[in-house]
């Protein structure tokens, strides 16, 4: 399959961005990982009024359907569900993890969430509102100038 034929098949839509335009300035050398969260916000505001049922967020590596993925998972009622990263160790245990909770926010929260399991933002699903609010609230944590110095990959 090409690009072009997925995007026809599938009716997607495909979000042009220039890394040099992105406020705050802080942005432009982050991570696509971390920088997502600003793009995804933005896309999601513009949306609203289009009435999707839900969001799915996925980095494309992790991702393959074999059916509606929205058709289990949401019903009437306002969701999200996140998905555990690494289940066999705590974020306390973990120098990526844990260093980075710390870098960001300091040894205090690093230990208060020591004992708690890794959990991903890499695969998360909801509906759209709870979808969009929290694209909002990781977007407003990464845009934050105290953030710019502890943004690693993500």
């Amino acid at each position: 399959w090409t690009l072009h034929t997925i995007v026809e098949r599938f009716s997607v839509d495909l979000i042009p961005y220039d890394p040099a335009t992105l406020q705050p300035p802080q942005l432009r050398k982050f991570h696509a990982s971390t920088l997502r969260w600003p793009l995804i916000s933005r896309e999601l505001d513009k949306r609203r009024a289009r009435n999707y049922r839900g969001v799915l967020f996925a980095d494309v590596r992790d991702t393959a359907f074999q059916s509606d993925p929205f058709g289990a998972m949401l019903t009437t009622q306002q969701v999200f569900y996140g998905f555990n990263g690494v289940e066999s160790r705590t974020i306390g245990e973990c120098g990526w993890n844990g260093g980075w909770i710390r870098d960001c926010f300091g040894e205090a929260k690093r230990r208060k969430l020591a004992s708690k399991p890794i959990v991903c933002s890499g695969v998360s699903i909801a509906t759209f509102e709870e979808g969009r609010l929290y694209a909002a609230q990781m977007a407003e944590v990464v845009s934050d100038a105290q953030f710019a110095p502890c943004e690693r990959n993500g």
